[in-house]
This record gives C-alpha cells, sequence and structure tokens, in this order.
C-alpha cells in the first residue's frame, strides 16, 4: 500500500490524441480539469506529460495526467472525468473516417 494509510492517492489517466493536436491547449485543459475537479486532492501537485507513442500503425500524442484523489474510492471517477474533458474538448481532431 502506497499511501501508507492516507485516504487521497495518486491516480495516473491516460488519453491519447493525434499528431496536430495543439499541444499547449491540451497541457492548459488538461491541468485546468484536473486542478477543478471535485475529486482531486488540492494540496498534492497536478502533472500533465505528452509524449509520443506508437499505436498499431500510427504515431498519437499521449496525455499523462498524474494528480492526486481526495480518496481512494474517487480514483475512476477523476479518470473518467477528464477523460470525458478531453475528449468532449479535441473532438474536433477526429473524424468518422480515421477513428483511433
Amino acid at each position: 500500500n502506497a499511501n501508507a494509510g492516507e485516504e487521497n492517492c495518486q491516480v495516473v489517466t491516460e488519453v491519447y490524441l493525434p499528431l496536430q493536436a495543439d499541444i499547449g491547449r491540451i497541457r492548459q485543459t488538461a491541468l485546468e480539469a484536473a486542478q477543478v475537479s471535485r475529486h482531486v486532492f488540492i494540496n498534492k501537485p497536478v502533472v500533465v506529460l505528452v509524449t509520443q507513442e506508437n499505436v498499431g500503425q500510427r504515431i498519437l500524442l499521449k496525455l499523462k495526467v498524474t494528480a492526486y484523489v481526495n480518496d481512494l474510492r474517487n480514483e475512476f471517477l477523476f479518470q473518467s472525468e477528464i477523460t470525458e474533458v478531453l475528449t468532449k474538448e479535441f473532438a474536433s481532431f477526429y473524424s468518422d473516417t480515421d477513428p483511433l
């Protein structure tokens, strides 16, 4: 148990986006979404990392949002919330003919 009895825990949320996505906008949106989440533990840092990863035949941006949730039971709610916010924000990068 890495929390040493604390009720908050670190959560990593990963989202994949096309290479043409605006990295600065992605980072800012992800950071803001995590910071205002009702599930985040505000006394710990939020970190947003962007890398590239081969997925099948494509190279995609891999966004990792690392934050602490205020309660262990909120881990998956937080991941879902961040994924939903980023998917809605960057839906314009996807087309019906080019699914990920």
